[in-house]
């Protein structure tokens, strides 16, 4: 989400609704990545020789993220994951 936002210049809310991966190894030490359906994203795990293990759209799996954030503009901008019940809000004093 932060490379999304931060570094790609995504809004927040695209960022947290972009799908995720997460690289796990099992017991045996075999790396398995968890991941959200995404073409690119299934490609490159494909790339990467990792057993994939797929799991739905905005799937509870990857956790939920609430984010505000204040541009240097003063503006701020605030997002709330719909993989959780997440929540997010702006007021202005």
């Amino acid at each position: 989400m932060l490379t999304r936002s931060c570094l790609r210049g995504a809004s927040m809310e695209s960022a947290i609704l972009a799908p995720r991966a997460h690289v796990s190894h099992l017991a045996d030490g075999t790396a398995v990545v968890d991941h959200e359906p995404d073409a690119a994203l299934e490609a490159a795990i494909a790339a990467s020789g990792l057993a994939p293990r797929p799991h739905g759209a905005l799937d509870m799996f990857f956790g939920g993220v609430g984010a505000a954030y204040r541009r240097s503009s003063g503006e701020v901008e605030a997002a709330g994951d719909p993989r959780r019940e997440a929540a997010v809000g702006v007021v202005t004093v």
